[in-house]
Order: structure tokens, then C-alpha cells, then sequence
């Protein structure tokens, strides 16, 4: 018993350790996606509370996606980011538009997001609820301030679309990162 009473500690920090270097450095393989650098909150906040920033933080993606739609259009990005944005405007296919359009994001207030292998995420594109990407307000309550809860939720849920329409993990936090410099607080 004292072992097993010893281990915890030890495994708790391990854990600690894990998710402040994947927060480090984007999302993981599997449909999932974390918070990119985040400043830390200092006091406890409710997560049906940051629920509702992220909710609301909706709307500001659709702007953001319509901003790079119009940069895109006016030849405005760099080669590399312009090969990205061009695959989540592809014709004939579902789109980014779209993609927002018909699927909800579904937030836990309770706990965090899975990956397809049932890894703990911040966001995924698997989900509890059919139709829906998942963002978890539980997650981003402990590890965002509550002063980026809006900016970080909105360029995770610009990740978890952009793996719906067929990007890369890779691409979606090559797209996470840039959204992360360009949208405002």
C-alpha cells in the first residue's frame, strides 16, 4: 500500500510534465488538438463559464475563416500558408464553410476531449454527441486564462475543422499557430 501511496505523486507530476509539453507544442495524432502556449490562469475558473466564451468564440471563427478566404482570394499569402488554406476552400468537397456549418461543437464541462485512441485532449474531432467536434471547457478552465479563452478556443476549433475537411495534423496546427498570431484578444 505505501508504494501504491507513493506512486501517486510521482505519477501525477509525470502527467503534469506530459500535458504542459504537448500544450507546448500544438495538437497530437488521432483527431485531437490542445491549447498552443497558453498563458495559465492564477485562480480557479468555472468551466461553465469559459463555456460561454467559447460559444461565443464561435462567431469569431467564421469571421477569421472569412478573413483568410479573401487573402486567398487576393493571392495576399505566403506560399506555404496559401497551399493550407487552399485545401480548406477546395471545391468539390467539403469545405471549411461547410464543415462549420454542419457540425456543432459539442463542449464538456466535465472532461476532456479523446483522441481515437482515447488520449485526453483539449479539442477532437471525435465527440459525444453525433455530427459535433468537442471542445472541452473543462481542460482549457485549468490550463487558459480566461483573458485567451476566446483567442486559444478559436483557433482549436479552426484546428478540429480543418481535420474534419481533410488537413493533416500537421497543417491544423501549422493553421492553429497562424490563427493564434492573427486573431485578436
Amino acid at each position: 500500500m505505501k508504494v501504491r501511496n507513493t506512486l501517486k505523486p510521482i505519477l501525477a507530476f509525470i502527467i503534469l510534465i506530459s500535458s504542459t509539453a504537448l500544450a507546448t507544442t500544438g495538437g497530437i495524432s488521432g483527431g485531437g488538438g490542445e491549447v498552443i502556449c497558453p498563458e495559465r490562469p492564477t485562480t480557479y475558473q468555472d468551466p461553465e463559464h469559459i463555456r460561454d466564451v467559447i460559444e461565443q468564440s464561435k462567431s469569431k471563427l467564421v469571421s477569421y475563416i472569412d478573413f483568410k478566404k479573401k487573402q486567398l482570394m487576393a493571392d495576399e499569402l505566403e506560399h506555404s500558408e496559401k497551399e493550407i488554406i487552399q485545401k480548406i476552400f477546395e471545391p468539390n468537397k467539403l469545405n471549411i464553410h461547410e464543415a462549420v456549418n454542419r457540425f456543432s461543437v459539442y463542449i464538456d464541462d466535465d472532461h476532456p476531449c479523446y483522441t481515437s485512441d482515447r488520449q485526453p485532449v483539449d479539442g477532437s474531432i471525435y465527440s459525444k454527441k453525433p455530427n459535433s467536434i468537442c471542445i472541452s471547457s473543462a481542460t482549457i478552465a485549468r490550463k487558459v486564462h480566461l483573458n485567451q479563452v476566446s483567442k486559444q478556443s478559436t483557433a482549436l476549433m479552426l484546428h478540429e475543422y480543418s481535420e474534419v475537411v481533410g488537413l493533416t495534423e500537421a497543417e491544423a496546427v501549422s493553421l492553429q499557430k497562424k490563427a493564434l498570431e492573427e486573431i485578436p484578444q
